[in-house]
C-alpha cells in the first residue's frame, strides 16, 4: 500500500496524469501508427528513430524536431501542439523547432497544418584545415 501511495505521489509531483506505458504497448502503437497515412509526414530518419526507441526508452523519450508547416504557425495551432505535449521552441515562416514526447508523434502527424516532421540533428563545426 505504501508503494502504491508513493507512486501516486511521485506521479502527482512530476505532473504525469498516468503512469508511463510499458514498452510493449508503445511498440505496438508505433508500429501501427507507422502504417497510417499521417506517418508519411515523418522523415525516414525519424521513423527509424522511433522504432529504435521502442526497445530502449519507449514513450518517455523527448525528441527534438523540425516541423514543416503549411503557413506561419498561428496561436491556435501552437495551442493544439501544446495540448499534445509539444513545446514549440521557435517558429519562423513555415518552419518550427520543437521538443515532443515520442508518444505524441501520432497526434502531431495528424494535424493538417503540419506538412513534415524531421528529427533535428545537432550541427557540428567544420574542422579547420
Amino acid at each position: 500500500m505504501k508503494t502504491a501511495l508513493f507512486c501516486i505521489g511521485l506521479l502527482a509531483l512530476t505532473g504525469c496524469a498516468t503512469p508511463p506505458r510499458a514498452d510493449a504497448s508503445f511498440r505496438d502503437e508505433m508500429s501501427a501508427f507507422l502504417q497510417t497515412a499521417p506517418a508519411r509526414k515523418l522523415s525516414p530518419a525519424l521513423q527509424r528513430n522511433l522504432l529504435a526507441l521502442e526497445e530502449k526508452e519507449g514513450s518517455a523519450v523527448r525528441l527534438h524536431l523540425l516541423l514543416g508547416l503549411k503557413n506561419t504557425l498561428t496561436d491556435a495551432e501552437k495551442s493544439l501542439l501544446q495540448q499534445a505535449g509539444v513545446v514549440v521552441r521557435s517558429a519562423i515562416g513555415s518552419v518550427a523547432t520543437a521538443v515532443a514526447p515520442a508518444e505524441a508523434m501520432p497526434d502531431v502527424a495528424s494535424f493538417d497544418f503540419i506538412e513534415s516532421i524531421e528529427i533535428s540533428t545537432p550541427l557540428q563545426p567544420k574542422p579547420e584545415s
